[in-house]
This record gives C-alpha cells, structure tokens and sequence, in this order.
C-alpha cells in the first residue's frame, strides 16, 4: 500500500467516521425528541388527571356550599317565621290587655252605678221611715246590712 493509498484510506475512514458520528447525533437527537415527546405526552396525562381531580374536588365543595346555602336559608326562613309568631303573640297579648282593661272599666263603670243606686235606695229608704219627730235613728250597721242583703 502506498502513500497515497494511505491516505485516501484515512480520508475514507475519517469521512465515514464523520457520517457515523452525525448519524449517531442524528439518532440521539432523535432519541433526545422522543423521549421530550414522551415525558411531554406523561406531564399532560397527569396534567389532565389532576385537572379531573381538581374538578371533582372542586364540584364537591360546590355541592357543600350549595347544601349550607340551602340550610341557612331554611334557618333564615324559619327565624322569620317565628319573629312573625312572635310579633303576632305580641299584637294578641296586646289586644286581649286593651280587651281585659275595656271589661275591668266597664265593670268599674256598672259597680258604680250599682253604687250610686243603693245610696239612692238607701236615701229613699231613709225618707220613707222619718215619720216624724218621735223617729228613731237608724242603726248604721243595719242599715249597710240591709244593702248588702240587695247586692
């Protein structure tokens, strides 16, 4: 073999260690994209599945809050309604103070009259025994026991 022999080996050998070095780089490029490609498609799976996970936990406090809403405005309902109870017990009990205070009147008003009327009784009474000078007093004790005997 030659020189020149030689040195075209070399330069064949050197070319095609060029080309089996960029064919290498190639398939670690490629290699390097596919595993990129791979990890990119995992991150997105769990991505998705976190994300489906979150929506679910999520929906459930949406059902939570929806379940306290509807609670606190049943309470809020029920508040209401009994502060209507309360305000009608309240106009009842009033009304039937300002009935109780109209009969306790109206009873006071008749008491009176029964009065005046047996003081006219007992006057007429009175007069109707004076048959003159020789009159006897009447006894007062007697006398407000025959009015009682009229009530």
């Amino acid at each position: 073999m030659t020189v020149g022999e030689v040195n075209t080996r070399v330069v064949e050998l050197a070319e095609l260690h060029e080309r089996d070095t960029q064919d290498l780089y190639a398939l670690l490029e490629d290699a390097q994209d596919k595993e990129e490609a791979y990890a990119s498609r995992e991150a997105w799976a769990r991505s998705i599945g976190l994300s489906q996970a979150t929506h679910q936990e999520l929906q459930t406090h949406r059902d939570h809050v929806y379940a306290h809403e509807t609670y606190l405005q049943a309470h809020q309902t029920q508040l209401q309604l009994q502060s209507t109870l309360i305000q009608t017990q309240g106009h009842q009990r009033q009304d039937q103070m300002v009935e109780a205070l109209r009969v306790i009147r109206d009873m006071r008003r008749e008491m009176s009259d029964m009065q005046t009327e047996l003081l006219a009784l007992r006057e007429s009474q009175r007069r109707a025994r004076q048959p003159g000078p020789e009159a006897r007093i009447p006894d007062h004790q007697e006398a407000s026991g025959d009015a009682d005997s009229h009530i």
